[in-house]
This record gives structure tokens, C-alpha cells and sequence, in this order.
């Protein structure tokens, strides 16, 4: 089974379970849809740190399901690109290096978000609210645009965010999130390979990570059959 194929179960599989999901959800919970757009960045051997000038554009369509007023599931698939470049050099060995990448990436994800203000409450004051994500993701980087990366790996997402409620069937989110991977090899540098004159230019104990920075925009779908009392504030029947 090749590397496409790999991915294109896995999508299936995540679209197939958003369906099934969504349906299950609808019966009982306030759901929402949106899409959001922001900023993918790469921290590896090339990039030790966040440099905009290296920023590559994501997008993103997202589906949460409101367990409660403090406590929500959210799934999404995020695509984009990566890129990197010793131009931002740190020491010398990245300066006689002079590498660089530029690739796509497409992820799926499913993360547990907690808000610290139980801002949907019909009876608060406030209409916003920081929080936290965590949860697990896929991610995929095509073979024929790099070739470190043979399959579909994984990470761990995990970010803050601020959502701000817009009138009764609205909402804004703005939310920072890194990736925690489990591989070294998206730069194609990490892996220690790469010698010159006796010197390693790769970091083989040092796992590469990347990191969105967004906006998202949000439609709040109401029922009436839930098992508890979840109204934005403001909002009346």
C-alpha cells in the first residue's frame, strides 16, 4: 500500500466518524461549524525558533460538539505548507549548511478544549473566554514534494486560545497551538546524516515540531432536545 493510499483511508475513516458524529451529536448537544486561517511554522535544525519570514499559510475547517458550558470537542483538517532556511542561521554550522525546504502538509485532529469562564451562561455577565486544547492528530507531507517523510505520522496538538461570542449564532476564536511529533525528518537535515568535514550537521536526539497560528470563525447551531441547560448569554428561546 502506498503512501496516498495510507493517507486516503485515514481521511476517509476521520470524515466517515465526523458524519456519524455529527448526527449522534444533533439529537441532543449545540454544535458548531466553522473555518479559520492563519499561519503554519516549522521548528527543527533549521529553525530553532519562530521566524514570521518563514511563515507558510494554513486553512481550516472545524466541527465542535459543547459537552457543557466549560468543556467542548473539536475536530478539524487543516491544510497548508512548511518551510525552512539556514538564511536564519544560529551558529556557524547552519551558516556552511545553507539548507532549506519548502513543502504541503494536511492534518486531521480531534482535541478536548477547556474554557476557564463559563461565558455561555444565560446568566454572565461576559460573552468571552480564554482556554485550553489537547488532543491527538495525522498529519501528512507528500512524498513527491519531500522525500524524508513515508507515511502518515502523528503528534500531539496542544495550544491556548480566546473565544469571543457574536451576538446568538456567532462566534471568534484566536488560538496559538504547537504539534509535538514523534519524527526528526521533516527538514531532511535532523537525522544526523549530513557531515562535513567531520562535523555533524544534524541533531538526531532533537524531534522536529510545527505550529499554527489562527483565526477562526464560527456558526453556532442550537436544539432543543439536550440534556442540559446550554445558552449562550443573551440568547432566548
Amino acid at each position: 500500500m502506498n503512501n496516498r493510499d495510507v493517507f486516503g483511508r485515514v481521511i476517509t475513516i476521520f470524515f466517515t466518524f465526523f458524519f456519524m458524529l455529527i448526527v449522534r451529536t444533533t439529537r441532543c448537544q449545540h454544535i458548531e461549524f466553522g473555518t479559520g486561517i492563519g499561519a503554519l511554522g516549522y521548528i527543527g535544525d533549521i529553525n530553532r525558533g519562530v521566524y514570521p519570514k518563514n511563515f507558510s499559510l494554513g486553512v481550516d475547517v472545524l466541527f465542535r460538539a459543547n459537552h457543557s458550558n466549560v468543556v467542548s470537542t473539536r475536530y478539524s483538517l487543516l491544510v497548508g505548507g512548511l518551510q525552512g532556511s539556514d538564511d536564519n542561521f544560529v551558529d556557524i554550522l547552519g551558516k556552511k549548511r545553507g539548507s532549506s525546504f519548502k513543502t504541503s502538509i494536511t492534518e486531521v485532529s480531534g482535541v478536548m478544549e477547556y474554557y476557564f469562564l463559563d461565558y455561555k451562561n444565560i446568566h454572565s455577565p461576559i460573552r468571552w473566554s480564554p482556554y485550553l486544547f489537547g488532543g491527538l492528530s495525522f498529519f501528512h507531507i507528500p512524498r513527491e514534494e519531500n522525500n524524508f517523510l513515508s507515511n502518515v505520522r502523528f503528534g500531539i496538538p496542544f495550544g491556548i486560545g480566546f473565544k469571543q461570542l457574536i451576538g446568538q449564532k456567532y462566534a471568534i476564536s484566536i488560538e496559538g497551538g504547537l504539534r509535538k511529533l514523534f519524527t526528526d525528518d521533516i527538514d531532511g537535515v535532523s537525522d544526523g546524516s549530513v557531515y562535513i568535514k567531520n562535523y555533524q550537521y544534524g541533531n538526531p536526539n532533537d524531534n522536529d515540531w510545527y505550529y499554527f497560528i489562527g483565526i477562526s470563525f464560527v456558526y453556532i447551531l442550537y436544539n432543543t432536545r439536550c440534556n442540559y441547560e446550554y445558552k449562550p448569554v443573551h440568547y432566548r428561546q
